[in-house]
């Protein structure tokens, strides 16, 4: 995730070239203006299948790609997720109280891997997972869905500890839950 940064670093680093001087006006004569369309974003009227000749309708929609990006990231697919923790839903009703609903790894006993989503209510802008005195925020990849997955150190031992994932509103209220694990 540091290779598009290091890129847009090193894009800033480097001086754009410096274009030729414009052509001096000639007095009285205004420059031509050269105006390029938007394209639109309103869907267009077609024919139907049946109106167009040699055609036969099909129950296969078409898919028209986006115009607009998605604001969430793409990501890697997560290994499958064999550990689940739904935490007991809390005594508030208020939609803007944040809330974790469920968190899921992809092993109750870690071993190389882990892989970590966390399932919040749409008042959720940030989830940070934290144990043994390391912490970090986990990537927002939907309304509600945060993902991440890391390598783990190899260790001789096995140890068991507790992550604590911790999700916060935009306003700044929080909601907690600990999930046990062991670490090989």
């Amino acid at each position: 995730m540091t290779v598009p940064w290091l890129l847009l670093a090193l894009a800033l680093a480097v001086p754009a070239a410096t274009p030729a001087p414009p052509a001096s006006p000639t007095p009285g004569v205004a420059p031509d203006a050269v105006l390029t369309p938007m394209p639109s974003l309103e869907p267009t009227a077609s024919p139907s299948p049946s109106a167009l000749p040699g055609t036969t309708p099909s129950a296969t929609p078409s898919v028209i790609p986006s115009a607009i990006p998605s604001q969430w990231p793409t990501r890697p697919p997560l290994p499958a997720m064999n550990y689940q923790t739904v935490p007991k839903p809390a005594a508030s009703v208020d939609p803007a109280q944040p809330a974790i609903i469920e968190i899921d790894l992809n092993e109750k006993v870690l071993t190389g891997v882990i892989a970590i989503r966390v399932i919040t209510s749409a008042a959720v802008v940030k989830v940070t997972s934290s144990s043994n005195g390391h912490s970090g925020d986990l990537p927002q990849v939907g309304p509600g869905e945060f993902e991440a997955i890391s390598k783990l150190p190899k260790l001789p031992f096995t140890f068991s500890t507790t992550i604590l994932f911790i999700a916060t509103s935009a306003d700044g209220r929080k909601a907690s839950v600990k999930v046990p694990v062991k670490i090989k």
